[in-house]
């Protein structure tokens, strides 16, 4: 993704308590907290642990520009993996507008769930 808090919904949601290297499975490489940018080799390493996983969706926070997901998708295709960035939006520091699927704090943990379940199951 491409927000730093994600990295909480990583550690709580999809690691195991054995898992000691869970960050391994987050990135931020656009966050809006200081730890969240990363350096240029920082970037290289994702790209690497994208190729090496096979993993081919990763997925744009509402509020933050896209511009490092297309160059980490562009860069992974050049080396062979065809990564592709989620059409939806998962919601980190901004609710969703008045109405949406996301307009408060439990919608919003309930569509970032749907979109990360069904982006990851049409995932080949």
């Amino acid at each position: 993704t491409s927000h730093d808090a994600f990295n909480y919904f990583t550690r709580r949601y999809l690691s195991s308590f054995e898992e000691e290297q869970w960050e391994s499975r987050f990135r931020a490489p656009e966050g809006l907290a200081p730890d969240g940018q990363l350096s240029s080799s920082d970037i290289y390493s994702l790209i690497a642990h994208l190729c090496s996983y096979q993993i081919s969706v990763v997925f744009p926070e509402s509020n933050v520009s896209q511009d490092s997901l297309k160059k980490i998708v562009s860069a992974c295709k050049e080396k062979g993996l065809s990564v592709r960035i989620s059409s939806r939006m998962l919601h980190a520091d901004a609710l969703g507008k008045k109405g949406s699927s996301a307009d408060d704090y439990f919608k919003m943990m309930e569509h970032n769930l749907q979109v990360l379940k069904e982006e990851w199951s049409a995932t080949p």
